[in-house]
């Protein structure tokens, strides 16, 4: 500023400096509806290994001064996240930032980068379900995530695929199925069902089969025409907490899974969404845009199980 005189160029770093507060303003607004579902963790590197590991067989029978059954636990499939960067931006040049007296354009520009990048998190999340009954090329086993054939190593294969559609009766075959869980030794290890997934066209039978006190659809018609009380709802089932995807694809599947402790579905952030400003003094405008990194996969199929749908 010289002479007294108030010059647009003057101001263009508070410009800036203001694109970043309706930035980060709307970043705190964003929902993941998929942080219920994937293991959220954090990285400092360019990609992630998990080795698997397998455990041993069961003990044998030793009668007097026989020796015992020797076993050594095997190294399972390594599997790999790799961190990939996604960015966007816009340019607002300085005559429509200045000319621009109620801010606008700032407002309606900037939270649509904030919404892209929610939006393209979760549909990314959901596409791990959408292609979950598909072999895409990435599965460590060789078959999708939900299968009637996952190879285990020690020989012999599970199915964690459903053939019932979401009622009473399917949750209480995903939570049988969950029970009946393999090791890679093929020895049982139970796990129990805590989170159903669902999209948005079973949320409403969703929530009826999990909060009712007595089993939905059942009226209980007794003699005489006399209703009598239905059966009492489970109450694990009633325990479950339901999960909305909102970028699944088919009206029909749904999942049922184990805690987090229990399954190796990952989501790694490697950068967090980040804004950045450039005063570009050869065109005259403002540039701003976000980036980030992350990587997501599974590197087990054990702790879900699932129902394709259509």
């Amino acid at each position: 500023m010289a002479g007294g005189v108030i010059v647009r160029n003057d101001f263009r770093a508070f410009m800036a400096t203001g694109l970043k507060v309706i930035f980060d303003e709307n970043i705190k607004d964003m929902k993941e509806e998929f942080t219920d579902f994937f293991a959220m963790e954090t990285s400092d590197k360019a990609y992630e290994t998990e080795l698997g590991f397998v455990g041993m067989g069961a003990p044998s029978y030793n009668a007097e001064l026989d020796l015992p059954r020797m076993d050594a636990p095997r190294q399972g499939r390594p599997v790999t996240y790799i961190a990939t960067k996604f960015g966007l931006g816009c340019a607002i040049s300085f005559e429509s930032k200045a000319d621009d007296r109620y801010n606008k354009i700032a407002n309606s520009i900037i939270p649509e980068i904030a919404l892209s990048f929610k939006r393209e998190r979760n549909t990314q999340a959901a596409n791990l379900l959408n292609n979950a009954f598909t072999n895409m090329g990435y599965e460590p086993d060789g078959v999708p995530l939900i299968s009637n054939a996952h190879p285990l190593v020690r020989g012999g294969t599970f199915s964690n695929l459903l053939t019932a559609p979401l009622s009473t009766a399917g949750l209480q075959a995903a939570r049988t199925r969950l029970r009946k869980n393999l090791t890679e030794s093929g020895k049982i290890q139970p796990l129990t069902g805590t989170t159903l997934i669902v999209p948005p066209s079973l949320e409403s039978l969703a929530e009826e089969l999990v909060k009712s006190t007595q089993k939905p659809g059942q009226t209980g018609a007794g003699a005489g025409g006399v209703t009598t009380p239905s059966e009492v709802n489970l109450p694990w089932q009633r325990g479950l907490k339901v999960v909305v995807m909102n970028y699944l694809t088919d009206s029909g599947q749904w999942f049922l899974c184990a805690d987090k402790e229990y399954r190796k579905i990952k989501w790694f952030d490697r950068m967090k969404l980040t804004p950045t400003t450039i005063i570009d003094d050869e065109i005259q405008a403002i540039k701003f845009y976000s980036r980030a990194r992350w990587s997501y996969g599974f590197s087990d199929w054990r702790g879900i199980t699932g129902y394709p749908g259509s």
